[in-house]
């Protein structure tokens, strides 16, 4: 079964579109994560290490810092994706390997540095994308307990990011139900300038064509 990643800046809306998701895809029992993967003791300690980084409370090197993502990224992969996949079952998670790329290269960390052998390439990746920063912003400022404040030129800066990455690969832009994604490459880059339902269906469809084309189901 394949291993779905939702990615987009902070905001945008990817919790949101994986719950409203839950119900159209319980026929084939999901297993849903995310990243930070925080859920063991390895992952709860380095959160902890990480809050007191982005904090300001400590100081590391960026490569250490992108290294402590890692560290935590594998034991996810160990201990929930590759069991997961294994056993056939769906794995969708919200973020992955290509948030720490997206939110790391504004430090200007090398590729390689980030896609290293501690990597499970998703067979989906939805980028959700807006063109209408200030209302993700507004959005973010309802939100309690951010680490950090992101501005516009912030969130610009990582998406485009994004979209450098999803370009390089190959992406198909999926605007309605009807488009064809190319299945050469995995990234499907979706504008969330819509209301909710419309993305989740727009998602929910290409899962659908997947699992009916590659795998029968």
């Amino acid at each position: 079964m394949p291993f779905v990643t939702f990615e987009g800046i902070d905001g945008v809306g990817k919790t949101s579109v994986i719950n409203g998701l839950k119900p159209l895809l319980e026929e084939y029992d999901p297993v849903y994560t995310r990243e930070p993967y925080t859920d063991s003791m390895v992952g709860g300690c380095l959160k902890s290490a990480l809050t007191l980084i982005l904090s300001g409370h400590d100081r590391v090197d960026d490569r250490t810092q992108v290294l402590l993502y890692q560290t935590m990224r594998s034991d996810h992969l160990t201990r929930v994706i590759e069991p997961a996949l294994r056993d056939d079952r769906l794995v969708i998670s919200d973020r992955y390997i290509d948030s720490t790329y997206a939110y790391q290269t504004c430090v200007k960390l090398e590729y390689n540095c980030v896609y290293s052998y501690w990597v499970k390439i998703p067979d989906i990746t939805f980028l959700f994308y807006s063109d209408d920063l200030q209302s993700i912003i507004d959005r973010l400022s309802t939100r309690d307990g951010r680490e950090y404040v992101e501005i516009s030129l912030y969130l610009d800066a990582v998406q485009t990011c994004y979209f450098n990455m999803a370009k390089e690969d190959g992406c198909s832009w999926a605007y309605d139900v009807n488009d064809k994604w190319d299945w050469k490459n995995r990234w499907i880059c979706i504008n969330v300038d819509r209301p909710l339902a419309d993305v989740v269906s727009l998602c929910h469809e290409n899962i659908r064509k997947m699992l009916r084309i590659k795998y029968d189901r």
